[in-house]
């Protein structure tokens, strides 16, 4: 997605200063009632695998490993067969907080992420036109800047059959893709982490490497 490649190249360039907080949410429809497999938390992981990870491999993409979390949610109540609602809590080392948000239980899918830093908000909302503001608090020292920037999607591509375009094209050349096994792994390490504090009602501390969380 074209928005959270920008809001990296933003937070690299110093545009935002020290990232602080992000807020992010990704919401859809209750999946389960057209796939009961879905509901069945044993086999595919529920809501934290199938939404909340991409929120997860994107934040680990900005700020590197976490190094806490703690999470609550329906995902092991008797609510999740229907609807299901997560939250996490989560810091990573280099000191930055994520409050992450995931939900079946909504009318359609949409994605929202809100980075604020000590020289503004960066923000965007799937379901505006402008899909990516920066509101500036430090006008003075962003004088060649508008207090406002805004960024629209450049083009009208499907991000995922952009996805799907790239694994192909590396597959025709041998050229190597983007994201690889390893960084899926590690993504997923973390990801189960979220639900293990949310089975155990306990905050969850990283190992050093991530992935050993998968190993073991």
């Amino acid at each position: 997605y074209p928005e959270y490649e920008r809001i990296k190249q933003v937070i690299d360039a110093g545009t935002i200063g020290q990232v602080a907080m992000v807020r992010t949410q990704r919401r859809s429809a209750p999946i389960m009632e057209r796939s009961p497999w879905f509901a069945d938390l044993e086999k595919n992981g529920g809501l934290i695998i199938d939404l909340m990870i991409h929120d997860i491999d994107t934040l680990r993409w900005y700020f590197g490993e976490p190094e806490r979390v703690y999470a609550h949610g329906l995902s092991y109540t008797e609510w999740q067969q229907t609807r299901d609602v997560a939250m996490a809590s989560m810091r990573f080392r280099n000191g930055t907080i994520a409050h992450l948000e995931a939900s079946w239980a909504h009318g359609g899918f949409c994605t929202e992420i809100e980075v604020s830093g000590e020289k503004g908000l960066l923000s965007h909302d799937s379901r505006r036109n402008a899909t990516l503001t920066f509101e500036s608090s430090e006008n003075a020292a962003l004088s060649n800047m508008s207090p406002q920037l805004t960024f629209t999607r450049p083009s009208t591509a499907n991000p995922p059959m952009r996805e799907l375009m790239h694994f192909v094209d590396a597959i025709q050349t041998g050229t190597p893709v983007l994201t690889d096994g390893v960084e899926a792994t590690r993504t997923l390490a973390v990801a189960q982490s979220v639900l293990d504090s949310m089975r155990e009602e306990r905050p969850i501390v990283f190992p050093a490497d991530p992935v050993s969380a998968v190993v073991a």
